[in-house]
């Protein structure tokens, strides 16, 4: 379990730098007011799919916390963490429906969706702090 709290630990501030990267891709898409590049695609995969990662041995850790350890969930501060992270997963999955409309929105898109998951993840970054 050693192992999956470590990774969990720095792929999460890792993802921070990632989402703060796609505030400024999305950013400058806005200010170029051009089609999104083939990189800019797949960043947006990638994030989504590193986002699900951490998503999946978070769950994999809060279940651990939960029935072996045996700590009880009314009693646990750590419950509110979990809540933010799935929000951040349900916004950039939901940005990335958004893909195939007009241009200036799905740069908005975007935009909305790094910067609320940025601040979703730190959020739950600082409740374990």
């Amino acid at each position: 379990m050693n192992i999956i709290t470590t990774i969990h630990r720095y792929l999460g501030e890792t993802m921070l730098l990632i989402a703060l990267v796609g505030v400024i891709l999305a950013i400058i898409g806005l200010v170029r007011k051009k089609e999104l590049a083939k990189a800019e695609n797949i960043f947006g995969i990638v994030y989504a799919g590193l986002l699900d990662l951490q998503a999946l041995l978070g769950i994999v850790q809060f279940v651990y916390i939960v029935v072996v350890a045996g700590t009880s969930l009314l009693l646990s501060s750590v419950v509110l963490h979990p809540i933010l992270m799935i929000l951040a997963v349900v916004v950039v999955h939901a940005s990335r429906s958004r893909r195939s409309g007009e241009m200036p929105g799905r740069h908005w898109a975007q935009l909305i969706a790094y910067g609320l998951s940025l601040i979703l993840i730190f959020a739950g970054r600082m409740i374990l702090a």
